[in-house]
């Protein structure tokens, strides 16, 4: 089994429990705005279409040649900086909101998997305004303020 394959059938579950968990949430209407199970149950779909993706590509690229040792142990180091990462986003927008956290992490995992900072720059702060822009000011879904900011 490929790590293609696992990460893939890891994905595809996280996007099932997403979906799942998500289908509790209060149904008023149709609009994002009046669903909020609207938005996370797109996203779990997203996710679970991520999931299959990376299940066919373990599929049809079985690896011929044996990996080193030496790129595992990157791997496994990387994959476990990335959950790490996670948990640390997690906990800094609970604490600081979601502005300062986000660009942190969309900053910050890039560089880890090998992009310039430039690169990482470019990404981030646009990224993150993106994401403040479409979901606080356009679809109006209220985003983390930080316990200690408010």
């Amino acid at each position: 089994m490929n790590k293609e394959f696992l990460n893939g059938l890891i994905v595809f579950g996280i996007g099932i429990l997403a979906y799942l968990g998500s289908s509790g949430f209060e149904r008023k209407g149709v609009a994002v705005s009046e669903n909020p199970a609207l938005y996370p149950q797109l996203l779990a779909l997203v996710l679970c279409l991520f999931g299959i993706t990376l299940v066919v590509q373990g599929v049809v690229r079985r690896e011929a040649s044996k990996t080193r040792k030496n790129d595992e142990h990157r791997g496994v180091q990387r994959t476990m900086f990335v959950v790490c990462s996670l948990v640390g986003y997690a906990v800094g927008i609970y604490l600081f909101g979601f502005i300062l956290p986000s660009l942190l992490f969309m900053f910050i995992v890039p560089l880890q998997l090998g992009a310039s900072r430039k690169t990482a720059l470019l990404v981030s702060a646009p990224l993150s305004i993106a994401l403040y822009v479409v979901f606080f000011l356009l679809f109006k879904v209220p985003i983390p303020h930080g316990v200690l900011f408010g």
